[in-house]
C-alpha cells in the first residue's frame, strides 16, 4: 500500500466513518420507524376487522370502513417497500464511499460512481417518497376508522 499524506489519510478515515455511521443509521431505520408503523396500521386493520361483524347492519358505514382497510393496507405495502429501498440506498453509499476509498489509494472504482451515486439518490428519493406515503396512509386509515367508529359506535 502507498504512503499517503496526512490530509489524505483523514480524508480516509472521514470515508470510513461515514460508511461505518451509515450502516448504522440503516440498521436503525429498518428496526425502529418500519417496526412501529407497521403495528399501528396491523393493530388498526384487525381491530375493525373483528368489529366488522357489530355493525353487519349498517350499509352507509361500509365504503367509509372498506377506504379505511384501503388505506392502511397501503401503509403496510408502502412501508415494506421502503425498508427495500432504504436497504439498497445504504448499500449504493456504502459502495460510493468505498469507492472514493479506492480512488484516493490509487485503485480502481468498482463500478461507475456517478451511476452508483444515481441509483444511491433514487432509492434515497424511493425511500422518502414511500415513508410519506405510509405515514399518510396512517393518518387517513386512522381517521376514517374514528369516523366509522363515532358515527355508528
Amino acid at each position: 500500500m502507498e504512503k499517503f499524506d496526512d490530509k489524505t489519510l483523514k480524508l480516509i478515515e472521514r470515508y470510513q466513518k461515514h460508511i461505518d455511521e451509515t450502516n448504522k443509521i440503516a440498521e436503525y431505520a429498518v428496526n425502529r420507524f418500519d417496526i412501529l408503523v407497521i403495528s399501528l396500521s396491523t393493530a388498526a386493520l384487525g381491530f375493525s376487522i373483528s368489529f366488522k361483524k357489530d355493525f353487519d347492519g349498517v350499509d352507509a358505514c361500509d365504503l367509509t370502513l372498506k377506504f379505511a382497510w384501503l388505506f392502511l393496507i397501503l401503509c403496510i405495502i408502502s412501508n415494506l417497500l421502503s425498508q427495500v429501498s432504504s436497504y439498497y440506498s445504504c448499500k449504493y453509499e456504502v459502495l460510493f464511499h468505498k469507492n472514493k476509498i479506492r480512488l484516493k489509494e490509487n485503485k480502481e472504482a468498482n463500478g461507475d460512481q456517478k451511476k452508483i451515486d444515481l441509483l444511491c439518490s433514487f432509492c434515497n428519493s424511493a425511500t422518502n417518497l414511500l415513508n410519506g406515503i405510509s405515514l399518510f396512509s396512517i393518518i387517513v386509515g386512522k381517521i376514517l376508522l374514528l369516523i366509522f367508529f363515532w358515527r355508528y359506535a
